[in-house]
């Protein structure tokens, strides 16, 4: 039979990357405290992944940590987090909400790509850049909270959220990418 839940004992302090990439009927995860990052590509096109408990002692999400995991509903992510990575949700098309604790001052590009379920998102007021194609391809999300001190949004950053009516843009905003609201045909 095929594993769907992996529970991982406390005392593992290091996950390698890839280590769960590709396992298909793997439904729920739990880490254990101790371990510091999700390296990339870990749990990679786990796509019945539904729940996964992140400890407080993660300090990174690794690029394409999560990408493709297209039943993963919501992920709540400790405040210890201080970097997201590229692509790190890459084509999670059930993700409606992510919980990004003000913690985080690095997300990555492409970090939420065609995450098509995505509604809504509060980018933490340590973060400076919305990186290129952060948020290109959610088609669902209607707001975004942008915070004080932004200095950048990036090429492509909202492109094709079409649901996306207002942008309040903060003063603090000096440069605003290439096609970074192209196809949000919901703003005025």
């Amino acid at each position: 039979s095929e594993i769907t839940s992996v529970i991982i004992e406390f005392g593992v302090t290091e996950i390698g990357e890839s280590a769960f990439s590709g396992c298909s009927s793997l439904v729920m995860v739990s880490i254990p405290v101790g371990v510091d990052k999700i390296p990339n590509s870990t749990f990679y096109n786990c796509t019945s992944l539904e729940s996964v408990n992140i400890p407080e002692s993660v300090e990174s999400i690794g690029d394409k940590a999560f990408s493709g995991c297209n039943s993963l509903e919501q992920i709540s992510l400790p405040d210890s987090v201080i970097s997201i990575g590229s692509y790190a949700f890459e084509s999670c098309e059930k993700l409606v909400t992510v919980e990004i604790p003000d913690s985080v001052t690095s997300i990555g590009q492409g970090a939420f790509y065609l995450c098509t379920g995505l509604n809504s998102m509060v980018v933490p007021e340590g973060v400076k850049n919305v990186s290129d194609s952060m948020f290109s391809g959610c088609s669902s999300l209607e707001s975004v909270t942008l915070p004080n001190g932004l200095v950048s949004i990036g090429n492509s950053a909202f492109e094709s959220c079409e649901k996306l009516v207002t942008v309040e843009i903060p003063d603090s905003v000096t440069s605003i990418g290439q096609g970074a609201f192209y196809l949000c045909t919901g703003l005025n």
